[in-house]
């Protein structure tokens, strides 16, 4: 995957730059399973399990500098800008910002995850821009929102371009 290799330098370690190689393989494979074993069946070059476990779950790089340098490669600046809400059921609440709120998956009010997402249609594809959670604060009516790196500064990010700050 060619267009992968745009994205090495946003992981510091050798090996979490296989790991990702491997995890974006095991995704877009036809497995119909995507868990990690699932994953590490498909892929023609595996990484071990636990060092695969590992990036999944532990490994610490920064989310923001990809989305920053997918911003720096993204070829076209216009379109319309398209904002999504995806609602993930949950059972419980150990998961981070699950809160009894809608759920658009169940149809009604339910413990789940919301997440939001901005993509930019050409007419021709859609460029994702960046993802962004919900989370509903104990005792208020108001979400909390992280909103994407592209969107932390407006002003700046339309002076530029649409090209992220440094």
């Amino acid at each position: 995957m060619r267009w992968l290799e745009s994205f090495q330098r946003c992981f510091g370690h050798r090996a979490q730059r296989l790991a990702l190689r491997t995890y974006v393989h095991g995704v877009f494979s036809d497995s119909d399973r995507k868990s990690m074993q699932a994953m590490l069946a498909r892929v023609t070059q595996p990484v071990s399990y636990q060092a695969f476990q590992h990036f999944i779950t532990h490994a610490q790089w920064d989310s923001d500098r990809v989305w920053r340098r997918l911003l720096e490669i993204l070829p076209e600046r216009r379109g319309v800008l398209i904002l999504d809400g995806t609602s993930f059921p949950k059972q419980g609440r150990h998961s981070v910002a699950v809160a009894r709120q809608y759920c658009g998956a169940l149809g009604k009010i339910a413990n789940c995850q919301v997440a939001v997402t901005a993509a930019l249609w050409t007419g021709t594809r859609a460029w994702l821009l960046g993802p962004c959670c919900i989370c509903r604060n104990p005792g208020s009516t108001m979400p909390t929102v992280e909103p994407p790196p592209a969107f932390r500064r407006p002003r700046r990010f339309r002076r530029n371009g649409g090209r992220p700050s440094r």
